[in-house]
């Protein structure tokens, strides 16, 4: 009896170190997931993704389509100098004839020139290219994708409410809450977030989670980026 005893007392106490250990071992990958994932981030702040776009086969001359869709951004007036650094079509096979086209991926020379082409095509709404409709979009990481993706309840309760939010970077969604700011940076922040602002809270899926990151899609796009009812220039740390 007194062996069983001892035995047990010594399981308990592996089982709880094993958690801790786990726990810790968790959070740590938490941390290592958002600081790859800002890096990527960085690394894509000349990139926009043009979507719409149907494809001509290897032949096609993107820079030109691009520097088309640019010019219906401006509207016929003076377009700044196009540096493109390189475009290509997103990375992954080509689609079947009746599937989405791949988007188009670019990197310009100038940061500046990037944002002035996002907010134009904002404004704008709609952009067509030979009956096509055309979108612009920042181009994100993956893990960014899907952690918006899992936000998404969390952004449409906002828009219903009519409360201005905005992404930040490293990943996080910000809210004005009288003279202060809210942030969720972390899943767990999510029903918080909108029990300050007065909302009932919403399950919010865990993106940090490897089984929600592994996702079998790809890094692809979402159908729809959501940039919220306004853009404020995001705060990097």
């Amino acid at each position: 009896m007194l062996v069983a005893k001892a035995e047990t007392r010594a399981l308990r106490t592996d089982l709880e170190q094993t958690n801790t250990m786990v726990t810790s071992y968790e959070a740590d990958m938490a941390h290592l997931t958002t600081w790859v994932d800002d890096l990527d981030n960085r690394g894509r702040r000349l990139n926009l993704r043009v979507r719409g776009v149907r494809e001509g086969g290897p032949s096609e001359n993107i820079p030109e389509l691009l520097r088309q869709i640019f010019s219906q951004v401006f509207n016929g007036q003076h377009m700044p100098r196009l540096g493109l650094i390189r475009v290509h079509r997103a990375l992954r096979p080509p689609p079947a004839p009746e599937d989405q086209p791949r988007d188009i991926i670019c990197c310009l020379d100038h940061f500046q020139l990037k944002e002035e082409i996002l907010r134009t095509a904002r404004r704008m709404g709609t952009i067509r290219l030979e009956g096509q409709t055309i979108a612009i979009y920042q181009d994100l990481s993956h893990c960014t994708l899907l952690a918006r993706r899992a936000l998404h309840s969390v952004t449409t309760t906002l828009q219903q409410a009519g409360i201005q939010y905005c992404w930040g970077y490293p990943f996080s969604l910000s809210a004005r809450h009288g003279p202060n700011f809210l942030v969720v940076r972390k899943p767990d922040d999510g029903p918080e977030f909108l029990h300050t602002l007065g909302h009932p809270s919403v399950a919010v899926p865990n993106w940090q989670a490897r089984s929600f990151l592994q996702q079998p899609n790809g890094p692809q796009q979402p159908h729809r980026h959501d940039p919220g009812p306004h853009r404020p220039q995001p705060q990097r740390h």
